[in-house]
């Protein structure tokens, strides 16, 4: 017999300083972007993250939470990302070399304003984030980009419908830095070095359906997908915390 999680709320919101509050109005992301952290009632390892997923959505306390409450669930799809880096240094790339979106001073260089996957691009650096066709998306792998760390900081870049990009890539670092060490959990390893590590495991909620096969969540309907409506499950199975981190794209017109 399967065991049944639950799980009771303990934090919402961040932490952040006035000039950080800011800074997320001033990206459209003030309203939409969440953080929800819960605590769950006993041990869970990671073989049994299936089961773990379909009690966390069906939980009464988390559907409260992200307003799906009185919808019955009854599929969760959920892809796991890859959690590992403990530095920013997977963005030196954007300083680097002939094709760099960003100068030396931290600049980010202007480009021809275009559209991609719904998303309005006035920079060269939203072509190497989001333009598969660009000199610069070769900056980043395949692998870079299923990175949790790659995930967060586009998030931020990108931002909502209402976004009023920065001139200067400094900002979108520390935002994405402050809010990496707040989801997820670090550790010093045992080796001779001591390195750090990422004790967190993260995965992202790809749909929720119902009975009828409709989907209901993070999108209501393939209308509401797009690259900004996301929810990341960030799960410290040793403390057992689970936090979800969730944005909702709204279109101005």
């Amino acid at each position: 017999m399967e065991k049944k999680f639950s799980f009771n709320p303990v934090e919402s919101g961040f932490k952040f300083s006035p000039e950080q509050k800011e800074l997320l109005m001033k990206w459209g992301l003030d309203r939409s972007l969440s953080r929800h952290k819960f605590t769950f009632d006993q041990p869970m390892q990671m073989y049994e993250i299936e089961n773990f997923m379909s009690c966390l959505l069906k939980d009464g306390a988390v559907a409260t939470t992200l307003g799906i409450s009185g919808l019955e669930v009854e599929e969760v799809k959920y892809e796991e990302i890859t959690c590992t880096h403990t530095t920013l240094d997977l963005f030196n790339v954007l300083k680097e070399g002939s094709l760099a979106p960003v100068r030396p001073d931290g600049g980010i260089n202007g480009c021809f304003p275009d559209k991609f996957r719904e998303v309005n691009c006035e920079t060269e650096l939203h072509m190497a984030l989001l333009n598969e066709d660009s000199d610069q998306f070769c900056l980043f792998s395949d692998e870079d980009r299923k990175e949790f760390l790659f995930l967060l900081f586009q998030l931020l870049v990108i931002g909502g419908s209402l976004c009023q990009y920065e001139n200067n890539l400094q900002p979108y670092l520390d935002m994405t830095r402050q809010m990496y060490k707040s989801l997820v959990t670090v550790y010093k390893t045992k080796s001779e070095n001591s390195k750090l590590a990422v004790s967190s495991a993260v995965y992202e909620i790809k749909e929720v359906s119902g009975k009828d096969g409709e989907s209901f969540y993070p999108a209501a309907s393939w209308k509401d997908e797009h690259v900004q409506t996301v929810c990341y499950v960030i799960i410290d199975a040793d403390k057992r915390h689970v936090t979800f981190l969730t944005n909702k794209y709204v279109p101005f017109w």
